[in-house]
């Protein structure tokens, strides 16, 4: 698979510069190659950068802001410092936290964008994402500028309302065990693997009471408490020839969030992603997503349980 071009964003402290509305973001430009053009290239970059400065949670960065006394202890093509020595190296001359690697690769005739993050001090790959190219738009388009920022900066915190205390009740208030109704986040298409995840995830949450489960006629029918929804972000197996033989391979990105009612206070999310690549001969594309789901919903828990969300998961009332 041919490289097109390579750009790479480094994620910098946040308190790198008094003002800034959050850390700074080191922005290398696109190669203008095949089958992107100079000009083309230009663009992409204002746009990225517009784009995360819009984001109003990180600074673009660009190669001015590397010291001149530094260039040489760093590889001519950035894109190859992703070594844990060369990013740790990264790090202590930019104060960077995390590093963003994108590569633009021909796949088939047609360009896909593959990004990966990692931790600069580590090295570790922290979180990965593809985006295939559209037969209707440029490769890099200000489309796609606009999601890689925002993915690489990452989602906006919740905003949570300061409420006054309620005035004296004169009944005392009593709490009781919840009831949780599980559901698709709006605009989520009602998919086998978002289905998937919502029955592992009534199942896990079955095992964590003593709060209730709505979901498909389950609670007899009590008014929920609170609210869990899950959304999926990216789902994929293929087969992929590797050596003599073939591989399945896939990915599976997911967020579940819960939330209280009636007013929508956020009380827990969390994002599970998973990977995996197994011999075509010993399982099939079903067997490799029930893998996934598997491996999602146990990283869901394991936040859940960390937490401790199943002893917030109670209804106030009246005796």
């Amino acid at each position: 698979m041919p490289l097109l071009g390579v750009w790479i964003l480094v994620l910098g402290p946040a308190s790198a510069r008094a003002g800034d509305s959050g850390g700074g973001l080191f922005v290398l430009p696109v190669e203008p190659t095949w089958p992107v053009s100079p000009s083309a290239a230009a663009v992409f970059d204002e746009r990225l950068s517009i784009a995360i400065a819009e984001t109003k949670r990180a600074r673009p960065l660009g190669a001015r802001d590397v010291p001149e006394a530094q260039r040489g202890t760093l590889p001519k093509q950035l894109s190859e410092c992703v070594t844990p020595a060369c990013l740790r190296r990264l790090a202590d001359i930019t104060g960077a936290e995390r590093v963003l690697g994108t590569k633009l690769a021909d796949d088939g005739g047609a360009p896909t964008l593959f990004a990966n993050v990692y931790d600069a001090r580590t090295g570790a790959v922290v979180q990965r994402r593809e985006w295939p190219g559209r037969p209707d738009e440029p490769p890099v388009s200000g489309r796609l500028a606009g999601e890689v920022a925002r993915w690489a900066v990452g989602p906006a915190p919740t905003a949570r309302t300061t409420v006054p205390p309620p005035p004296a009740l004169t009944a005392t208030v009593t709490q009781s065990a919840g009831v949780v109704a599980l559901a698709l986040a709006p605009g989520e298409p009602a998919g086998s693997q978002a289905n998937a995840l919502l029955d592992q995830l009534a199942t896990q949450l079955g095992r964590r009471g003593p709060f209730s489960i709505l979901w498909r006629g389950g609670a007899g029918g009590a008014p929920p408490s609170h609210r869990a929804t899950v959304q999926v972000e990216q789902a994929h197996v293929s087969l992929r020839a590797h050596h003599a033989h073939h591989v399945r391979e896939g990915a599976l990105a997911a967020v579940v969030t819960i939330v209280e009612l009636p007013r929508g206070t956020a009380l827990f999310s969390a994002r599970g992603h998973a990977e995996r690549s197994i011999d075509s001969k010993k399982i099939s594309d079903a067997e490799v997503m029930s893998q996934l789901i598997d491996d999602v919903v146990a990283q869901w828990m394991q936040a859940f349980d960390a937490q401790s969300v199943a002893g917030k998961l109670t209804k106030k009332g009246s005796p």
